[in-house]
């Protein structure tokens, strides 16, 4: 087994995680690593940190670039790297010890192109578990999880996963630049598109920490046009893959259905007066009831008070998603006071 395998770490600010990171890289019980860390224009110590262990470690390729952000970052590993397999990991998370031993022997073992864990959730208020679906065999059908991915974004984060690079490279796989978030999301979702087989490891390897609030944490006023921005960028994917069905359509709709209720959900997070919140619902509910239908509403996730939401949606009903927007607001607000 001496198939290489490139990390590719982006970092930015990340003085106070790096080191961490990179060791626990470093520390890894399978030999044949290359660790590429892009520095996307840190201000902080960053540099300093990764210049220093890049001196003492010959497997560490150091790379620069202006702030141009994660995807520019990510894209830029790829084209530096040389490995067989290629994994991602944040700068902020850190390997189990036999991480990435165990993820090549499970692929080379099942002759996969993608294999992906469980994960542990670092909080303050302590670790947890968690997973894409544990109803998923050790081994399946590259197919089943591309269609899964398309109707949900569970663990849709790049990290803990195996690719194979050649399949990136000659499939010209990228991170779509300009998005905030999400473009993890789209990435998976296309390299799947061109995967064949798929192997499970049923056991955490990564730990995801969660410390600190990331990207999809940042309150933003335009979240819906991303949302919308979203949902084209995966369509595109999915109508332009060979493997593409017409029941596809279908999953198009359940993802688009459960993106636009989570766009009203968000409302509770931009407004608290009932004017600008009913003129931002009305214009959600004409996306809605143009794109989807009530009987999506069974087939998709949604929990119980987004099915509400949904059901008011397609009923058309702006001035009840409104004024349940703005009491559900207010109650959190006093909850926390």
């Amino acid at each position: 087994m001496n198939s290489i395998v490139s990390l590719i770490i982006p970092v930015y600010n990340a003085e106070k995680s790096i080191e961490c990171c990179v060791i626990s890289i470093l520390e890894q019980t399978y030999n044949h690593i290359e660790v590429i860390i892009v520095n996307d224009g840190s201000t902080d110590n960053s540099e300093e940190i990764i210049y220093s262990m890049s001196k003492l470690n010959d497997n560490i390729k150091y790379v620069k670039q202006e702030n141009s952000g994660v995807s520019v970052a990510r894209n830029h590993g790829i084209s530096v790297s040389s490995g067989d397999y290629i994994m991602f990991v944040d700068s902020d998370d850190w390997l189990e010890k036999d991480c990435v031993e165990k993820m090549v022997n499970v692929l080379e073992a099942t002759n996969s192109d993608y294999c992906f864990s469980d994960w542990y959730v670092e909080k303050m208020s302590g670790t947890y578990i968690d997973y894409v679906n544990k109803a998923f065999n050790p081994v399946l059908s590259a197919d089943l999880l591309y269609r899964f991915y398309i109707a949900n974004r569970r663990g849709c984060a790049p990290w803990g996963k195996l690719y194979k690079r050649e399949l990136i490279t000659k499939n010209d796989i990228v991170f779509p630049k300009g998005l905030p978030y999400a473009e993890d999301y789209l990435f998976v979702l296309k390299y799947l598109s061109v995967a064949a087989t798929c192997a499970y490891l049923n056991e955490p390897l990564v730990h995801y920490n969660c410390y600190q609030p990331g990207a999809g944490s940042k309150i933003r006023e335009n979240y819906f046009e991303l949302q919308l921005e979203i949902e084209k960028l995966k369509e595109q994917i999915v109508v332009k893959s060979t493997k593409y069905k017409t029941s596809d359509k279908e999953l198009l709709k359940i993802s688009k259905l459960e993106s636009y209720v989570s766009a009203l959900l968000y409302l509770q997070l931009l407004y608290k007066d009932f004017g600008r919140c009913y003129d931002s619902v009305k214009v959600i509910i004409k996306t809605l009831n143009n794109d989807c239908y009530m009987g999506l509403i069974k087939k998709s996730n949604l929990r119980k008070i987004e099915k509400l939401y949904a059901f008011l949606g397609l009923t058309r009903s702006v001035f009840g998603v409104t004024l349940l927007t703005l009491l559900i607001r207010n109650v959190k607000n006093l909850v926390r006071k």
